[in-house]
């Protein structure tokens, strides 16, 4: 296979002339901005790393994408599991209320309307 089929076929980029697939969840409108397909996260302890996988994988849910869609790869178990907690926990404290929690989870995933609801239906997938 040549350098230029590899990129096209292997990037999981759609071509320019087809729209993104960001179905409206919950009466929320998709986001603005598509996501890269895949991203690489490498920094240093205490950086936000976590913060960080959480907030795309919320934001991947809130595409539409099933929980068995995801993929995400790190060395060690225990920052798996902390991953996999920083998300119920991000998602449970945006579906309690619709207070500062809701709203800055909201903005983080590019969805500013999305209500304590369209969270309580994803901690629901999840």
């Amino acid at each position: 296979m040549n350098d230029s089929r590899r990129t096209a076929a292997g990037s999981g980029k759609k071509s320019k002339d087809q729209a993104p697939s960001s179905p409206t969840v919950s009466g929320v409108p998709p986001a603005s901005r598509p996501l890269e397909p895949f991203v690489l996260v490498r920094a240093s302890a205490g950086t936000g790393k976590t913060h960080a996988l959480s907030t795309r994988m919320i934001r991947i849910l809130a595409d539409g994408a099933e929980v068995d869609d995801i993929f995400a790869a790190t060395f060690a178990r225990k920052a798996a599991g902390e991953i996999l907690t920083r998300v119920l926990d991000r998602l449970a404290a945006a579906a309690d209320s619709e207070g500062h929690e809701t709203q800055a989870l909201a903005t983080a995933i590019d969805r500013p309307a999305a209500k304590a609801a369209f969270f309580r239906d994803l901690l629901v997938r999840v």
